[in-house]
């Protein structure tokens, strides 16, 4: 299910194009590449999703399986978090003409109450952390609509915004080597139908219909996304209120920054501006490791994962192992009385025996201990693929 609706708008535009630039053949071929390239980002959707359950751990909700008793990748997130994103970034502003500096200062201060109104602190945490788990996705822009608190949320018009965009709820020009060559890019998102019908003006406003319930996945297979982690594996789920499902689209060589229908209707846009924001468009996409003629990175956790299944499958054979060790007495058939003694005998006691031949303690399972160095052996090389979390987390 797409996030909440986004603190929409961008920058303020000097006019609007006509419909010719995007005519009903270049929207058909436009929604043929973005179903393909949704459907060329399924594993990397699936691969996040996977990464996350192992963040989470098996205590979260009944949609996580397996447990993980030494959660590694959540212990590397949380260390790296702390030292990527330790608190709200502060802004420093200086000039060299000295009757500038009291401007300068109240600049200053501005920018700061800025980022703590827009809480951009935690935005930025939760851009780093999707980093790592596969790509980070800010989207910025200004606000141009007069819509204030758009669903419980600070967003006056006027106001810059930064927010988080999953690659859940994402889509770029998958037939493209390199972002800067990619053909558009856009992000999925719910709005109330309501405020719809109200901000959009666009020939695609008329078809514009809610849905009665919605569904995982960015596109419209039903395709389970992070939320279904707390939501469960429903596949349609009730709501509160009427939504409707949209599509913001960058296209860079065009020059257009454009919203659509992300449903099944496959309407005109209901807005289509001309793009005068930066050159790079509103979304800045975070990657620590790029893959040359990919577009897709390389995130941290793609590296860590496999080897964090190994130690915590061993860990589990390990618990099991130790679930099952018992002691027991044996005897033999005469030795029945005897054994008895030993049985009721409190520590320190000193009891005679007729046949302590007879009698015999047994351990049986326990923990093995090939097992038990191998895991150690395996957690120390995940410590050290980790970037030695040991010494970055002070543990």
């Amino acid at each position: 299910m797409p996030g909440p609706a986004p603190r929409h708008a961008f920058f303020m535009v000097a006019r609007e194009p006509s419909q010719s630039f995007m005519n009903e053949r270049k929207m058909s071929d436009l929604r043929k590449s973005m179903d393909w390239s949704l459907k060329q980002l399924r594993p990397f959707r699936r691969n996040r999703l996977h990464a996350l359950k192992h963040f989470v751990g098996n205590n979260y909700s009944d949609s996580t399986s397996d447990r993980v008793p030494l959660n590694m990748i959540w212990l590397a997130i949380s260390i790296y978090l702390r030292q990527l994103v330790p608190q709200m970034p502060k802004t420093s502003v200086y000039t060299m003409f000295p009757d500038l500096k009291p401007v300068a200062h109240e600049m200053e201060i501005a920018l700061n109450h800025l980022t703590k109104e827009i809480n951009y602190g935690a935005t930025l945490k939760l851009v780093v952390m999707e980093a790592m788990l596969s790509m980070g996705i800010l989207k910025v822009g200004l606000e141009v609509r007069e819509t204030d608190n758009d669903l419980g949320v600070d967003h006056d018009a006027g106001q810059p915004f930064a927010e988080l965009v999953t690659i859940d709820n994402w889509v770029h020009d998958m037939t493209a080597k390199d972002y800067r060559r990619a053909g558009y890019a856009g992000d999925r998102y719910s709005m109330p139908y309501e405020m719809a019908m109200e901000v959009f003006s666009g020939p695609g406003r008329e078809k514009l219909q809610p849905r009665e319930k919605s569904s995982f996945g960015p596109g419209s297979g039903a395709e389970a996304g992070a939320e279904s982690l707390s939501q469960g594996s429903e596949v349609m789920v009730d709501e509160f209120g009427k939504f409707v499902d949209l599509w913001d689209i960058w296209l860079p060589r065009e020059n257009l920054f454009m919203t659509i229908e992300a449903g099944g209707n496959h309407g005109p846009p209901l807005e289509i501006r001309e793009w005068e924001g930066p050159e790079g468009g509103m979304y800045h996409l975070l990657r620590f490791q790029p893959v040359p003629d990919n577009i897709m990175p390389i995130a941290p956790v793609m590296q860590w994962i496999d080897l964090s299944e190994g130690v915590n499958s061993i860990w589990r054979k390990l618990v099991r192992q130790s679930d099952r060790q018992k002691e027991f007495t044996v005897v033999s058939g005469p030795a029945t009385v005897d054994g008895n003694t030993v049985k009721n005998a409190n520590d320190g006691d000193l009891v005679s025996v007729n046949n302590p031949q007879g009698i015999q303690q047994i351990r049986h399972g326990g923990v093995d201990q090939q097992n038990l160095g191998f895991s150690i052996q395996a957690k120390q090389m995940l410590t050290y693929l980790m970037g030695n979390i040991d010494a970055i987390g002070g543990l």
